[in-house]
């Protein structure tokens, strides 16, 4: 930071006469002349104009009408700097009549804000570009433009271009501390590979790695596709028995100025025989417990912690007396590893016998043991369930419990190695003396009330003692201090036994530091975002303690509106004095954000197969993909734009022609949706959505295209529930239907387009652990929605939909994974009389002269309820579950107003990210309200497996119905349903 010698802050600190620059005639003042003098203005010029931030003055300590005080000077200074926004800061002060006027003089440093390349780089852009921001960061100084050059010279020296010429410069902006940097020049020409070199192979061997790699001369010099070379050459090398193989590749200028010759130098170490004698491991476990491929080393630390693991794999499937060696021996071709292994026999439970118990009972100490009786014994369950015991007795108040075990082999003893073997387990409790709290006290508070600190322990006296209630009080009086601002506190929690055996009088002895508050609070970083959307994240004020809480809550805050890449907040200042500027720096994350992808779905879909429009379920794949674009942070308020389509290209439909119904691929479902939200719509924790799209689906009994237009309204109350108000407006068209004419509901024939109007209420708490694959939590969802003539639709309904969901992983290392879920979906729809209408379009009459008019109480078909399928009940294809009053006599459904639904599943690990699951399900669609039932739900149960893929859950489930329906045509339903998609079925 550059000062002038004429600064003021210079005269006064130092006391050094010295010229003032002033806009008056120049006149000598001295620091005599100004000090104490009263200030009768404060004038701020940044880049030599008047500055328009408001936000500058207030950093100021100087007064306007006080004498000038050095320390006020100082101070600003500090504040100014803390901003990083200056190149330089100069205090002066210009002589008035009555006193002085002091004048800032600011320079402003300026900040890259887009990196763009231009000219015959332009190929290069994306790569450049993105080189130079990870390497600048979002809010880099003018000054580094080198570091972006150098950024773009790595890129094209991996590609070959080995001698650019490179040059930058900087492009202003609307705003006078941000500027563009413009890379440009010429990325010269090519080079070429030049001569291929193999070293350290025996030269019949350097034929075929210079063979296996892939260099040949002549060829465009690229680093990358050279690395990925020999990096499949080295896989290739160990998966040969060369685990220490490595090779390093060095390029260096050839003969032509424009040729690299490269060298390869392979190091292939011993070729490495392992063998496993003894009892025999699957191939899988092999090379997850012994390494060497993976770590390219057989050292003998890796040897000895590869048996140690294997004996650990064996024992915790109960083979207790498992023994493992391994012998290393150096031969003439290279290195052999012999790993022996005597696993035994397998040990099973007998039983678990626990005594000595006297203060606790033995059924509660039992409960603490995750060990069954008849399972294969593992080391591993009965240390926890020691330590859990062990936990227990010292948290009810006995400090020195310890609990002693011993293994007693009760097998038979001519049993062969081939039958389990019996094992018992004795458990002895030592309880020790009980000890209880005699007394709390504390020592060194003077700045907190005494009873406050109290409120915060988890111990008291008269309770029994607890080390770790003793800990968990003093990390709590330590929180209290943090959260007002004493950052150096320290607590020492001394424990004194009483003259009364088992009496323990704890004291908590203080040394409470000074207490830090915040003085000004500086915005760094951003460049698009508004300084306002940052400070209304923030929980600390200005007069406040530095809380540690209310900066872990201002930090999540911030991170939560994913307007930036990172966040911190950090307090300077002299650690003698109490108030110090908290500095928020953020990096702010790229505006616009685009995302794509592609997948494939499989289920059971409904096809017809006759000319009286009978059905039959087919399996059908279809093909989906996606791409979404997004740009966030509009107009720095974080207000965000995002569009998303989707599509999927299936299997053609052609209801009433069977020869053609199911051939053929079409682009037959798509979704173009755009969102417009608006952050703190008239509450601070609401947000409002404008979201408009265009749809085409397909469902099994007719298909229907959706324009709609909505705006939601959504308020988050605490940290897991959200209220959610809605209106919607759009039409649906109904197309395709497979239901013979005769058999549709009124709405559907006297309105096969209608609109919609309707307003929803909704209700989520969701403190699930992960959306897309729960193990922990609940979800839970009350929906309301109300369509009606009065605000514009052409039917009225009445509809609500109560959803429930719970996860429970139960204990244990296997991370078993319970979920149970229900539905309920009450429907009703408002009458409406409709005059019928002929061909042509004119009213019917009836024999008594008067129009012919239909009441239409049913909802349309896109908005009844539906079941069967991958996500409801499993053992069903699309839709195709309800009672019989539900179904035509094809078994093609209408859909019904209500809906009840239950779902039960259980998912087991079985080898990293593969899930194998069982599941339940049940429930039906009923025509009416009053005819929902629970006794005729239908049920169905299945298994099925998931892969842990990173776009989510791949699944695949199989169902079978536990009864199957015979319909009116005579058909009769299929036993089971397949099911392939993405994301958990709840």
């Amino acid at each position: 930071m550059r000062r002038s010698l004429a600064a003021l802050v210079v005269l006064l600190a130092l006391g050094h006469a010295g010229p003032a620059r002033s806009q008056a005639p120049a006149t000598a003042i001295t620091a005599t002349d100004v000090q104490g003098r009263r200030v009768t203005g404060v004038r701020i010029l940044l880049d030599g104009l008047p500055a328009a931030d408001p936000d500058l003055p207030p950093l100021l300590d100087i007064v306007v009408g006080q004498p000038l005080d050095p320390a006020q000077v100082r101070s600003s200074i500090e504040h100014l700097t803390h901003l990083r926004r200056f190149a330089a800061i100069d205090v002066l002060a210009d002589p008035a009549p009555d006193g002085v006027v002091v004048r800032l003089e600011l320079t402003s440093a300026q900040r890259i804000g887009e990196v763009r390349v231009d000219g015959a780089l332009k190929p290069f852009g994306g790569a450049i570009t993105r080189a130079a921001r990870e390497r600048l960061g979002t809010s880099a100084p003018a000054a580094s433009a080198p570091d972006a050059v150098a950024a773009a010279q790595d890129v094209l020296g991996g590609r070959g271009y080995l001698r650019p010429q490179l040059a930058t410069r900087l492009e202003a902006t609307d705003r006078r501390d941000v500027v563009t940097l413009v890379i440009t020049g010429d990325p010269g020409p090519r080079w070429e590979i030049g001569r291929v070199t193999v070293t350290g192979l025996p030269a019949a061997a350097q034929a075929e790695a210079r063979a296996a790699i892939g260099l040949a001369a002549g060829t465009p010099y690229d680093r990358d596709e050279i690395d990925r070379r020999v990096q499949r050459y080295t896989e290739r090398l160990r998966g040969a028995g060369y685990y220490e193989a490595v090779v390093r590749t060095t390029p260096v200028p050839g003969q032509d100025p424009t040729t690299i010759d490269v060298t390869l130098d392979v190091a292939r170490g011993p070729l490495v025989t392992l063998t496993f004698e003894g009892d025999q491991l699957p191939e899988s476990a092999r090379r997850e417990l012994v390494p060497v491929r993976e770590e390219a080393s057989v050292d003998e630390d890796l040897l000895e912690d590869s048996r140690a693991r294997i004996a650990t794999w064996l024992q915790e499937r109960g083979y207790w007396r498992a023994r493992v060696t391994y012998l290393r021996r150096q031969t003439e071709g290279g290195l052999d590893v012999v790993f022996t292994i005597a696993r035994g026999r397998v040990y099973r439970v007998q039983a678990v016998v626990i005594g000595g118990a006297q203060a606790l009972p033995v059924p509660v100490l039992r409960q603490r043991i995750d060990i069954k009786e008849g399972q294969p014994f593992a080391p591993s369950a009965l240390a926890a369930g020691i330590a859990s015991i062990t936990q227990l007795y010292q948290n009810s108040g006995f400090p020195a419990a310890r609990v002693e075990q011993a293994l007693v082999d009760v097998s038979a003893p001519s049993l062969s190695s081939d039958v389990p073997g019996a094992l018992e387990i004795r458990l002895r409790v030592a309880e020790g003396t009980r000890a209880t709290v005699s007394r709390i006290a504390f020592e060194g508070v003077r700045a907190l009330d005494e009873g406050a600190l109290r409120s915060v322990l988890t111990i008291g006296p008269g309770q029994a003692f607890s080390s770790s209630a003793v800990l968990a009080s003093r990390e709590a009086v330590l929180r209290r201090y943090l959260d007002e601002g004493y950052r150096q506190a320290q607590i020492e929690a001394r424990l004194e036994t009483a003259a009364t055996p088992g009496q323990i009088a704890v004291t908590f002895a203080l040394v409470e530091g000074r207490q830090t508050i915040v003085d000004r609070i500086l915005v760094v970083g951003n460049v698009r975002t508004s300084e306002d959307t940052i400070r209304r994240e923030l929980r600390i004020e200005r007069g406040q303690p530095y809380g540690l809480a209310r900066v872990f809550e201002s930090q999540r805050r911030l991170t939560a509106l994913g307007l930036f890449r990172s966040v911190r907040i950090v307090d300077v200042g002299q650690s003698d004095v109490d108030a110090h500027d908290v500095i928020v720096t953020v990096e702010e994350a790229p505006v616009t954000t685009v995302g794509y992808g592609a997948g494939l779905q499989g289920g059971q879909r409904l096809r017809t197969v006759s000319d009286t429009g009978a059905v039959e379920e087919d399996f059908e794949f279809a093909a989906r993909g996606f791409v979404e674009a997004g740009r966030r942070n509009l107009w720095g308020k974080n207000r965000t734009l995002n569009f998303f389509m989707r599509a999927s290209v299936r299997p053609r439909d052609y209801p009433g022609d069977p020869e053609r119904d199911g051939t053929g691929l079409a682009l037959n479902e798509y979704r173009v949706l755009g969102t417009w939200r608006e952050p703190r719509a008239f509450l601070d924790s609401a947000n409002l959505d404008v979201t408009a799209f265009v749809e085409q689906a397909i469902r099994s009994s007719f298909s229907f295209r959706r324009q709609q237009a909505r705006v939601d309204w959504s308020r988050l109350f605490g940290e897991h529930t959200t209220f959610v108000a809605r209106y919607g407006v759009g039409r649906t068209e109904l197309y395709d239907a497979r239901i013979a004419a005769d058999d549709q509901l009124n709405v559907d024939r006297l309105f096969p387009q209608v609109r919609i109007s309707s307003v929803t209420n909704s209700v989520i708490r969701d403190t699930r652990d992960d959306p897309l694959d729960p193990g922990r939590g609940t979800f839970v969802a009350v929906d309301g929605e109300l369509a009606g003539r009065a605000i514009g639709s052409e039917v009225g309904f009445a509809k609500s939909l109560l959803q429930g969901f719970v996860y429970r992983r139960l204990p244990g290392a296997r991370r078993i994974v319970v979920a149970g879920g229900a539905r309920l979906g009450l429907a009703r729809g408002l009458p409406r009389d409709v005059v019928r209408l002929g061909d042509d379009g004119q009213p019917l009459v009836g024999p008594d002269g008067q129009p012919l008019v239909d009441t239409v109480t049913d909802l349309p078909a896109a908005e009844r309820f539906f079941a069967g399928g991958d996500n409801t009940v499993r053992g069903f294809a699309q839709d195709r579950l309800g009672e019989p009053a539900t179904l035509d006599r094809n078994g093609l459904p209408t859909g019904g107003n209500a809906l009840l639904i239950f779902n039960s599943e259980v998912r087991v690990p079985v080898w990293r990210g593969l899930i194998a699951a069982a599941f339940v399900d049940a429930g039906n669609v009923f025509l009416r309200v009053s005819n929902l039932d629970i006794t005729e739900i239908r049920g169905a149960a299945g298994f099925g497996v998931r892969y842990l893929s990173p776009i989510g859950p791949i699944r695949v489930d199989l169902g079978f119905k536990l009864d199957r329906l015979t319909f009116a045509n005579g058909t009769r339903e299929g036993r089971t349903a397949l099911h392939i998609t993405v994301g958990q079925a709840f």
